[in-house]
C-alpha cells in the first residue's frame, strides 16, 4: 500500500490545457471537472521528467468498449471526489483487473507547451478530449491520488477552494529509490469515459517506462534487487539507486 491518498473523481469534463507553473518542468495535461456545483483540476502526466533518459516519452493505451471493475457501482455514485476503498469500490488494478499490458501500449508523443495544443500529440486523445467536452451528458471517472498539497486558489484554473487529483498512471513497478512510495496493488491510476447516449465505455492509461509489469504483492517489482538486499539485511531505507531508472514526476502537482 502507498502512503498516498487514493481516491475516485467522478464528475462532467469542461475544459482541458496543458499547463505548468514551472517553465522549466515539462507541463502536465490539466482537466477542468465540475462535480456539484464545485470544480477540481485532474492532472495528467504526459512525460517523464528523468534527466538521465534518453525517451522521456510515457506509455498510453485507449481502449474502446471497455467495461470497468464494477461498472454498476460506478455509475451510482454521486458527482465528487471519493476516498478509496469507499461505498463499493477499493480501486483498479492494471495486471490483476487485466485492463492493460505493457505490449497494448505505446509512446506518446511530447508535446511542445509554445504550440497550440490542437495542432499536435495524439490524435487520438485530442478526440476523445474533445468527445468527452463536447457531450453533456459524458461522465468522467479519474482513479488516481487526492492532491496532498492545496491552495487558496488552484493554479491551472483560478478557480477556489483548490481540489483535485494526479498520479492518472500505473501506481506499482516502481523499483526501490525510485517513487516507490507510490507503489500499491489496486491504486493504480486511469481515466474511464462513459456516454450514457451509447451506453459505452472509453478509458486511458498511462505507465512509464522505467515501471515493471511483473510485481508482488506489494507493488514493487520481482526484480528489485534492491528491494531484496534490504529485506537480506533487515534495512528499511532505500539506497537512492534504481534498477529502472528514474521517471520524476512530482508527487505534488504544484511542482508541476
Amino acid at each position: 500500500m502507498s502512503n498516498l491518498t487514493s481516491a475516485l473523481l467522478k464528475g462532467s469534463a469542461t475544459k482541458a490545457k496543458l499547463f505548468s507553473q514551472n517553465p522549466r518542468r515539462r507541463p502536465h495535461y490539466h482537466i477542468l471537472v465540475e462535480a456539484e456545483n464545485q470544480q477540481f483540476d485532474i492532472a495528467v502526466n504526459i512525460a517523464s521528467e528523468d534527466p538521465n533518459t534518453d525517451d522521456v516519452r510515457v506509455l498510453y493505451a485507449i481502449k474502446q468498449n471497455i467495461t470497468p471493475p464494477n461498472p454498476e457501482a460506478l455509475l451510482s455514485l454521486p458527482n465528487g471526489m471519493l476516498k478509496l476503498p469507499s461505498q463499493g469500490i477499493t480501486g483498479i488494478d492494471f495486471i490483476s483487473d487485466h485492463l492493460v499490458t505493457r505490449n497494448e501500449m505505446q509512446p506518446l508523443p511530447l508535446f511542445n507547451r509554445s504550440a497550440p495544443i490542437e495542432d499536435q500529440g495524439s490524435q487520438e486523445v485530442k478526440q476523445l478530449v474533445d468527445d468527452v467536452v463536447a457531450d453533456p451528458n459524458a461522465v468522467l471517472f479519474a482513479f488516481g491520488h487526492r492532491y496532498d498539497q492545496r491552495s487558496a486558489t488552484n493554479a491551472a484554473w483560478g478557480f477556489q477552494p483548490d481540489d483535485g487529483i494526479h498520479n492518472i498512471h500505473m501506481n506499482q513497478g516502481n523499483y526501490t529509490g525510485n517513487h516507490d512510495n507510490e507503489n500499491g496493488r489496486g491504486e493504480d491510476g486511469a481515466l474511464f469515459l462513459y456516454f450514457p447516449n451509447s451506453n459505452t465505455w472509453q478509458a486511458v492509461f498511462i505507465a512509464f517506462q522505467t515501471q515493471s509489469f511483473d510485481n508482488d504483492a506489494n507493488g514493487y517489482p520481482n526484480d528489485d534487487s534492491n528491494r531484496a538486499n534490504q529485506h537480506n539485511t533487515g534495512s528499511h531505507q532505500g539506497d537512492g539507486h534504481s534498477n529502472g531508472g528514474s521517471h520524476r514526476h512530482s508527487h505534488h502537482h504544484r511542482n508541476n
